[in-house]
């Protein structure tokens, strides 16, 4: 069971070993009569290896490089919607973080104003408290002032008429009887 291309090596290699015998033992490729020959198996041999090549060997390259090829184009595109997904997350952070400070701002500018209203009423309560402790302290001062007065008037009157009593010798009741009529 050889194939049909077995049986035509050896048929060659059998007629190139006779030819050679023949020539008388020389080189087949240099004798001008084998030319045709040559010619003839380079034709065949470069039909099969041009069909081997074109059917087998180039189609399976060819399909090798478009397998790359479409692996590197959907690996662009994926990367391209992971940037376009990585910006529209970076744009919602912005906005998130731009968001959340301008609430933190008003935030603390609300607990501010808190605490100066807080701070204003304590302190209006705290000057109110001052001010009717100070008129409370005031009026004891007018009053000890007053009652000062009082006794002091009492108690110059006294002195003047012990004074006088010591000096004159005339006493309190007189002193004051003088000082009606005068």
């Amino acid at each position: 069971m050889m194939s049909l291309r077995t049986i035509q090596r050896i048929a060659f290699f059998v007629f190139v070993a006779n030819a050679a015998k023949a020539a008388g033992g020389g080189m087949p490729q240099l004798d001008s009569t084998w030319y045709g020959n040559q010619l003839l198996w380079l034709a065949i041999s470069f039909v099969l290896l041009y069909v081997l090549v074109s059917g087998f060997i180039v189609p399976s390259i060819q399909h090798v490089l478009k397998d790359r090829s479409d692996a590197i184009n959907d690996a662009i595109a994926e990367a391209e919607k992971a940037k376009r997904e990585a910006e529209s997350t970076r744009g919602n952070v912005e906005s998130a973080i731009h968001s959340a400070r301008s609430k933190a701002s008003e935030l603390v500018m609300v607990a501010q104003a808190d605490n100066n209203r807080e701070a204003q009423e304590a302190f209006a309560k705290l000057d109110h408290e001052l001010h009717r402790k100070s008129d409370q302290a005031g009026a004891r001062i007018h009053e000890a002032l007053a009652k000062a007065h009082t006794e002091m008037g009492s108690a110059t009157a006294d002195l003047a008429a012990a004074i006088t009593q010591k000096l004159i010798g005339v006493g309190a009741e007189q002193t004051s009887k003088v000082r009606k009529k005068a």
